[in-house]
């Protein structure tokens, strides 16, 4: 009969847990004071969900509260109470796998208004919603273990909902990825915003992916000790600070309040003038005293659309692209439409912002 395991292995990791988790939810604190002091004109459902995101991860922060006082307070000194898991069985996979779902959705539906790829949206979706049945289902069966000593047998479920996790973390981060190099145009300045989204990106999806995968090695080499308590109560967290990042990322090259942060495209023909640069700027504007880094736009860069255009041709013929392809992606991007050959007319100016957009260039 195995020996049973050590306290050290039961108290300490979990203790470590509630430590990291309690960190990261004065880190959401922050996360989303900021997002609601910079970005006030976001729409109103969009600050509704971080609303609703901090609420839901404040309440998940007092339920372990709860617990580390029935372990640490009401029951000094017993070691039974460290292997009890009071509201652990709900406030770890059940809440973790639904806000886990909830992000990962909500990266799915950015994709979607990047690339309008159905399958691959579905597909992120349908994991999503999978590892968070797999998530309510082990917390469910936990609920019903008479001590934390049996938590073993309900491994394939834990196994299935952070796995699922993992695989759509990854899914996400490299179609994010993908699309994101597809949107590059060959200029300087729209290409280095689109660089900054794919390091962060990466950096976040990999994030979330690492601390997922440790936490299911740990249960599955070591599912009597709590060893995997400590990356598992800082995984929602994670999530939630992923979010919001991705949110207040758009600060670091938010133009000031007296500059344009928008850019002038063609959005339909008008007749010609004899003028083909009449209302064909295009320009980048930011505020010299925000603190933004200098690599990422000038203070006031314009561009004749003219030149942008012959600079697009420059790049296309030096890959041998058809007339097609001289477009700065066109099709998922029809606003960025350059004039072409076979439409040298001028259009009228349509503008879209983009820089304060949450979902498309800002996540």
């Amino acid at each position: 009969m195995a020996s049973p395991p050590s306290p050290t292995l039961l108290a300490g990791p979990e203790l470590l847990g509630m430590f990291f988790n309690w960190g990261l939810q004065g880190v959401l604190i922050v996360q989303a004071y900021i997002y609601y002091i910079c970005f006030p004109n976001d729409r109103t459902s969009l600050k509704l969900f971080v609303c609703g995101v901090l609420i839901y991860e404040t309440v998940q922060t007092g339920l372990i509260t709860a617990d580390a006082f029935h372990n640490w307070v009401y029951g000094y000194g017993n070691i039974g109470a460290l292997a009890t898991f009071y509201n652990g069985w709900f406030s770890v996979p059940i809440m973790c796998g639904i806000l886990s779902a909830g992000v990962q959705c909500f990266f799915a539906w950015r994709i979607w208004i990047l690339a309008r790829n159905y399958v691959l949206i579905g597909l992120i979706v349908f994991v999503a919603m999978a590892q968070m049945a797999a998530a309510i289902v082990s917390g469910v069966k936990l609920k019903l273990l008479p001590s934390a000593s049996d938590e073993g047998t309900v491994t394939p479920f834990i196994d299935t909902w952070l796995a699922g996790s993992v695989l759509a973390d990854v899914m996400i981060a490299i179609a994010m990825t993908y699309y994101l190099v597809r949107a590059k145009s060959g200029l300087r300045q729209p290409d280095a915003m689109i660089n900054r989204l794919i390091q962060l990106v990466i950096e976040t999806g990999s994030l979330t992916a690492i601390v997922a995968t440790i936490d299911l090695i740990l249960f599955t080499v070591k599912p009597e000790t709590f060893l995997h308590m400590c990356p598992v109560l800082m995984l929602s967290k994670l999530y939630a600070n992923t979010l919001f990042i991705n949110f207040n990322n758009r600060i670091l090259i938010r133009p000031g309040a007296n500059q344009s942060s928008t850019i002038a495209v063609p959005a339909f023909p008008l007749p010609s003038t004899g003028d083909d640069r009449q209302l064909t700027s295009m320009k980048f504007g930011r505020n010299m005293n925000a603190p933004m880094p200098s690599d990422i736009l000038s203070a006031t860069d314009t561009y004749d659309l003219e030149e942008t255009v012959k600079d697009q041709r420059t790049l296309s013929n030096k890959k041998g692209s058809s007339h097609s392809q001289s477009k700065i992606d066109a099709d998922s991007y029809p606003e960025f439409a350059p004039f072409t050959e076979a439409d040298p007319a001028p259009r009228a100016v349509k503008r879209y912002d983009i820089v304060n957009h949450p979902c498309v260039f800002f996540p």
